[in-house]
């Protein structure tokens, strides 16, 4: 009887080494990783250890492992969710100079100062030259962006 018991033990750790990499594999949208580091861990815990070692050698083992690769794969993990967050830009970054835009509301005509919408986000624009007539629904074009305000100039449209 106890040869059965240390036989599923010891398959104990293979067993859930290969059910941890499962789920790191076929974990989608993204990875967790930390399933990666404990299916790893246990895989290496049922090849290095013994039938005959205890089950606590063999936990103190796993944790040895988990630790050692959750210290050493950290960078790699911070790294990667770094990439992931960098992919959509906001606020001013996302107001990008030679991007069109409408006009949706001219504020005062005199100074130029209006508002634009460009890719679906509102913004306070100024007109390069304010001298120009500006009316709602002409396209601009961003010339540059001052703090939260774009400058604008006007979009030449030939028939």
């Amino acid at each position: 009887m106890s040869f059965i018991i240390t036989a599923v033990l010891s398959h104990f750790w293979t067993i859930f080494g290969f059910i941890f990499l499962f789920l790191e594999l076929f974990k989608a949208p993204k990875p967790l990783f930390i399933s990666g580091i404990f299916g790893t861990a246990c895989l290496l815990v049922s090849l290095f250890t013994g039938t005959q070692t205890s089950f606590e050698i063999k936990f103190l083992v796993f944790s040895i492992i988990s630790t050692v690769l959750t210290l050493s794969v950290k960078p790699v993990i911070c790294k990667c969710i770094y990439i992931y967050s960098n992919n959509f830009k906001t606020n001013t970054e996302a107001l990008v100079i030679g991007k069109t835009g409408l006009v949706t509301e001219t504020i005062d005509p005199f100074t130029g100062i209006l508002t634009i919408t460009v890719g679906g986000d509102t913004w306070r624009a100024v007109v390069k030259n304010s001298y120009l007539q500006v009316v709602p629904g002409q396209k601009v074009i961003v010339i540059s962006v001052e703090g939260c305000t774009a400058v604008v100039d006007f979009i030449n449209e030939k028939s």
